[in-house]
């Protein structure tokens, strides 16, 4: 089993995506959510790339491998 955090914005329940498309780092599905390896690398990213009203949680998401 694999474990991921996403950023998730609390002002409209959206996900962070920092993809390919970062001119809409705003998406609507967990599925287009950018998977980060720990929660403290959310964390910075969010930190160093939003601005101060920026109102976010951070989400633990499993992978089952099978």
């Amino acid at each position: 089993m694999n474990t991921f955090y996403v950023i998730k914005d609390l002002r409209d329940n959206s996900y962070v995506n920092i993809g390919d498309d970062f001119h809409d780092p705003i998406m609507n599905s967990i599925r287009d959510a950018h998977e980060f390896d720990s929660e403290q690398d959310a964390i910075e990213y969010a930190n160093n790339h939003f601005d101060y009203y920026f109102t976010f949680t951070i989400e633990k998401v499993y992978q089952i491998n099978k």
